[in-house]
């Protein structure tokens, strides 16, 4: 038996089975710090959300508002779902993926 969906302010925790596409929101003054694969500078943070899901290695992604790290934002892809950290400086995100199908 999976544990329900459990939903708060910050985050919906579940067996992937019962996370939805709809459910992954852009999680603003979120950081997802460590696990980065790729860096680059963006204009802004869906486009970082859209480099993600274009890539096949990414599985979260930061962007680092102009002015934290240079002039411009900061796009940074990750590898793995780090836990979120408060930071007013940046956007997170956790690219869907949905649940393997299993044949026993």
């Amino acid at each position: 038996t999976l544990p329900d969906i459990v939903k708060n302010a910050c985050c919906d925790s579940a067996p992937r089975q019962f996370i939805s596409q709809r459910d992954l929101r852009a999680e603003d003054k979120i950081n997802r710090p460590g696990s980065d694969f790729k860096n680059f500078t963006i204009n802004s943070w869906k486009t970082c959300e859209a480099a993600c899901a274009e890539d096949d290695i990414c599985s979260s992604w930061t962007y680092v508002r102009p002015g934290a790290q240079g002039p411009t934002g900061r796009c940074w892809l990750k590898n793995r779902v780090a836990r979120p950290e408060p930071d007013a400086n940046t956007v997170s995100g956790v690219k869907f993926k949905p649940a393997s199908v299993r044949f026993d």
